[in-house]
C-alpha cells in the first residue's frame, strides 16, 4: 500500500464525510501534502504560502492546458507500460476523462486565490494511525459466533461456511 493510499485510509476512519466538501478536500489535500513535506524535511506551509506557491508554479492561466497535457502524458505512458496494473487501472484513465470532459471542461478558468476563502483550514501535517499491540494500524478483530461471523465495527458478514 503506497503512503498516499495510508494517509486516505486513515483520514476516512478520523474524518469520516470529508470528500463531502470543497472545504474539508482541500484541507485533506494541503495536510496531506505537509505530512509528505515533513517526510522528506522539507518546508511546512500555510495556506497562503500555498496558494503562493501554486500561482508561482502554476500560474491560473497554464491551469487548464498543463491538466490536459498531463492526461495526454497518463494516456500515452499507460499505452507504452501494458502491465498488468496498468490494465486495471483503465477504468480509472476513462474516469479521469469523463471528470476532464464533464466537468473541468465546463468550468471557467479557475484562479488559485479562490482557495483563500478557506483561510483558517486546518493545514497541519496529519498524524500517523495509532499502532496497535503487535504494530499494524487499526486492525478488525474477526468474531465468529457458531451463526456467522463479523468485524468489529464493520458489521456482520455471513455464514461462518462462507469462509471455506
Amino acid at each position: 500500500m503506497s503512503h498516499f493510499e495510508q494517509m486516505v485510509g486513515d483520514y476516512d476512519r478520523t474524518h469520516p464525510g470529508w470528500r463531502t466538501s470543497r472545504r474539508t478536500v482541500c484541507e485533506f489535500v494541503f495536510r496531506a501534502h505537509n505530512t509528505v513535506n515533513v517526510r522528506t524535511q522539507k518546508k511546512i506551509y500555510t495556506l497562503r504560502e500555498s496558494v503562493e506557491e501554486l500561482e508561482r508554479v502554476f500560474p491560473a492561466a497554464n491551469v487548464m492546458a498543463t491538466r490536459r497535457q498531463y492526461l495526454v502524458y497518463i494516456r500515452s505512458d499507460w499505452m507504452r507500460n501494458m502491465t498488468l496494473s496498468g490494465v486495471s487501472s483503465f477504468s480509472k484513465l476513462r474516469e479521469l476523462n469523463t471528470i476532464e470532459s464533464d466537468y473541468w471542461g465546463e468550468r471557467v478558468q479557475p484562479e488559485w486565490s479562490e482557495l483563500l476563502q478557506f483561510e483558517g483550514t486546518n493545514v497541519a501535517p496529519l498524524e500517523p494511525a495509532a499502532p496497535t499491540a503487535l504494530g499494524a494500524t487499526n486492525v478488525p478483530k474477526l468474531v465468529a459466533p457458531s451463526r456467522g461471523f463479523s468485524l468489529k465495527s464493520v458489521g456482520r458478514i455471513g455464514q461462518l461456511s462462507s469462509l471455506r
